[in-house]
């Protein structure tokens, strides 16, 4: 019984939060930014055109590894670090946070923090965002769907079941293949002239 209990305990916090605006324990415009996650998604969002001011705040009163929440007017993420974990393992990025981390932006970017419910809708929507975002950042396919992989086999009130999570993280992963390439290094020098005029956004992903 202890067993399950604790296999319980770990999916309930890998379940990261709904769409629908979050009440905080402690308001998120209290609370310390994290600034390499907070950088990371001003480089995701710098890909897409966006310029919104999205803050990544450490908030470890949180029941969930994350959420997204609008206060003010203002866009917010809220991580639980010990839950979600380092954003980068030496130079590579670890991409069970990212997964997490653009999931929550997945919501802000929707609209969906100003509904006062979540629903099944919204979360395939943000989980196909992620794939979207993360294929941007170089992922493959099983790095994308690193996080979801472990969420719960069966579907809640307010969140899907894993099987369609994986799908929807696919579907936005192969959306970005069909439509953009992967911002990795930069090419070999004879194709970065090619490579440079056939992609709409910055080539090279900065460190």
């Amino acid at each position: 019984m202890k067993k399950l209990f604790w296999i319980a305990l770990a999916f309930s916090l890998v379940q990261t939060s709904s769409g629908a605006s979050v009440s905080a324990a402690v308001s998120p415009q209290r609370l310390p930014q994290e600034p390499e996650m907070s950088a990371v998604v001003k480089r995701i969002l710098a890909m897409t055109g966006l310029q919104n001011d999205v803050r990544v705040v450490i908030d470890p009163s949180t029941k969930t590894c994350a959420y997204a929440t609008t206060v003010s007017g203002r866009q917010y993420i809220g991580v639980d670090l010990d839950c979600v974990g380092p954003l980068r393992t030496g130079e590579r990025y670890n991409w069970r946070a990212l997964g997490i981390l653009t999931h929550e932006l997945g919501h802000l970017l929707g609209g969906h923090t100003t509904n006062s419910t979540s629903s099944h809708q919204e979360e395939s929507e943000a989980d196909a965002w992620a794939g979207w975002a993360m294929y941007r950042l170089g992922a493959t396919l099983a790095e994308a769907q690193t996080v979801f992989a472990t969420f719960s086999v069966s579907a809640s009130k307010t969140h899907p079941a894993r099987a369609v999570r994986l799908a929807s993280v696919a579907r936005g992963w192969e959306r970005a293949r069909a439509g953009t390439t992967p911002l990795r290094k930069s090419p070999p020098h004879k194709n970065r002239w090619r490579e440079f005029l056939s992609r709409p956004v910055p080539w090279v992903l900065a460190d």
